[in-house]
């Protein structure tokens, strides 16, 4: 991929990708995007949390799907997520950033596997997973 490609790439993964009506409602912000790389984070809210007063596991997966979404976007191709695996460690608490690291640990022609790590402002680690992505 040549310079200009990788700009317009990581440019459509950080505004088209990044800024879609999903992640915005959720309230998920983009803070950094590179070659087969994505940090994104989310400052969760009450609307966030779940009867136990964490925050809830689907906010914690959308904020993940949203980093492999854009990390995968960055690629020559179109990437889907079909199939992720998310450990969660640790309960995130309103009004605590959390951050989502989103980076490529295999890259084929088609498929990509990657590694995420979702931590809260401390360094705590919130969630560990793997997801893999889907090239057409």
């Amino acid at each position: 991929m040549s310079g200009l490609e990788l700009e317009k790439r990581l440019e459509y993964a950080k505004n088209v990708v990044g800024k879609d009506p999903w992640a915005q409602f959720v309230g998920i912000e983009i803070e950094e995007v590179s070659h087969a790389y994505a940090k994104v984070s989310l400052v969760p809210q009450a609307r966030h949390l779940n009867a136990m007063d964490m925050v809830h596991g689907a906010a914690l997966y959308a904020l993940a799907d949203q980093a492999f979404a854009v990390a995968s976007n960055t690629l020559e191709r179109p990437n889907v997520l079909i199939e992720s695996n998310m450990n969660y460690m640790s309960a995130g608490k309103a009004g605590s950033k959390l951050t989502a690291e989103v980076r490529a640990r295999d890259l084929k022609r088609k498929l990509a596997i990657w590694d995420v790590e979702i931590s809260d402002e401390t360094g705590k680690i919130i969630v560990l997973g793997r997801g893999i992505t889907y090239g057409k």
